[in-house]
């Protein structure tokens, strides 16, 4: 659908659908605001950039959203029904806000990252709301529920675990 690398990139108002890969790019700075990536092999790919993500929907997938070496801003995103993860950063900084992550094998999964959950709704996943492996996180404000199985896991990592409600999880609240 959009592919560039070593670039700067405002994607706005647009639906990338049915593609290999929805956006994919590389070492770039790139704004999406308020388009919708339905029904890709991956919604939104990249490596070693810098993104902020308002408003965007990526759902019907393989995969959602997933990057290494990155910073990502998401804000009052939708990221669902994706057959694998919903998000997923490695070794990247994360601030999400006011997101809702649901209907995914594993809502959003963290290795090696860090960064603020806050104010999302992480529900409805398959496996986990949230998976923070090896990783430093404030999760604060945030509904995990309806999880299969855990609303959080969190393996080897370290951060805060604040005012989140967590409910109704197949196997594990926490």
């Amino acid at each position: 659908g959009f592919h560039a690398h070593f670039s700067r990139a405002t994607l706005v108002d647009s639906l990338f659908r049915e593609n290999l890969r929805g956006a994919q790019f590389q070492e770039s700075r790139v704004v999406i605001e308020d388009c919708r990536f339905l029904d890709n092999g991956n919604g939104v790919q990249f490596r070693d950039s810098r993104v902020r993500l308002d408003r965007v929907v990526i759902a019907g997938g393989q995969w959602g959203l997933r990057c290494v070496y990155s910073e990502v801003e998401m804000n009052a995103c939708r990221i669902e029904d994706n057959l694998v993860n919903g998000v997923n950063l490695r070794d990247s900084k994360l601030a999400a806000r006011g997101n809702r992550i649901t209907g995914n094998r594993r809502g959003l999964y963290l290795q090696r990252s860090e960064g603020a959950v806050a104010g999302n709704d992480l529900s409805g996943n398959s496996e986990h709301g949230i998976f923070l492996e090896d990783s430093s996180f404030e999760v604060v404000d945030n509904r995990l529920g309806g999880n299969g199985r855990a609303g959080v896991r969190w393996l080897n990592g370290s951060g805060r675990l604040v005012r989140n409600l967590i409910v109704d999880n197949g196997v594990y609240a926490l």
